[in-house]
């Protein structure tokens, strides 16, 4: 779903001049949070807008550069994160915003990676946390800040529904994967990789695999540094 083209937004702006904004997921994780962060909002100096859709995330984050925001926050979980990271690379944005994640999801996981403990941490980070620049991946042109993930963790991923997760909590995706091994005949590979080490290559058949781009992305399989300029493959 894409924004109503009705709809208006204004834009607060602060005494230092920057244009700050909140894209919330009113959906994410517990769906209670909504009136918590418009309470921030107001008292930061946020304009709110929230997603009524899958995609809508993409969409509101060229519709926030386009206002001239300079100071952005995705409220949600990690979709609502991609989602709105996939705007600002739409917009060639990427390196001129400040921006934050203020978790809301499931289970958060780039979040926990980067350290941001809950919403109000997040929003303390983006008024006065250190600003950090950080790998992003693009897999075509989808870019993605934790991994890309291809075999049976994808399809468990793409199968586990929001109803799902909202009786179930991370086991959801538990359950789902063992519906999806079920059925899940194997991924042909045909790797060819670049390091400082050299060319490498690798072809086979796989359960999954993973270019990860931050901590924990496979457990104690994969331990990535999101700001070397280097991605694990898994």
């Amino acid at each position: 779903m894409v924004p109503d083209p009705e709809r208006t937004v204004t834009t607060a702006e602060s005494p230092d001049g920057a244009k700050r904004r909140i894209i919330v997921n009113p959906t994410s994780g517990d769906g209670e949070h909504v009136p918590s962060v418009r309470r921030l909002a107001d008292r930061h100096g946020y304009s709110v807008v929230e997603t009524t859709g899958q995609g809508d995330g993409v969409a509101l984050a060229r519709e926030a550069i386009n206002d001239g925001v300079t100071v952005l926050g995705a409220c949600g979980g990690d979709g609502t994160v991609q989602e709105i990271v996939q705007g600002l690379a739409d917009a060639d944005a990427l390196d001129t915003v400040r921006f934050g994640v203020l978790p809301a999801g499931t289970a958060n996981i780039f979040a926990g990676d980067i350290g941001v403990r809950s919403i109000e941490h997040g929003v303390e980070l983006l008024e006065a946390g250190q600003a950090r620049a950080i790998d992003i991946g693009f897999a075509d042109d989808t870019p993605f800040v934790k991994s890309c993930i291809a075999g049976l963790t994808a399809d468990t991923s793409a199968a586990t529904t929001s109803d799902m997760k909202e009786r179930f909590g991370p086991l959801a995706f538990v359950i789902t994967g063992v519906q999806q091994a079920t059925s899940f005949e194997g991924l042909a590979l045909d790797i060819d990789a670049v390091t400082d080490e050299g060319e490498h290559t690798w072809s086979g058949e796989a359960l999954s695999v993973l270019i990860g781009n931050a901590r924990r992305f496979a457990k104690e399989l994969g331990q990535a540094n999101v700001e070397d300029g280097l991605f694990d493959v898994t």
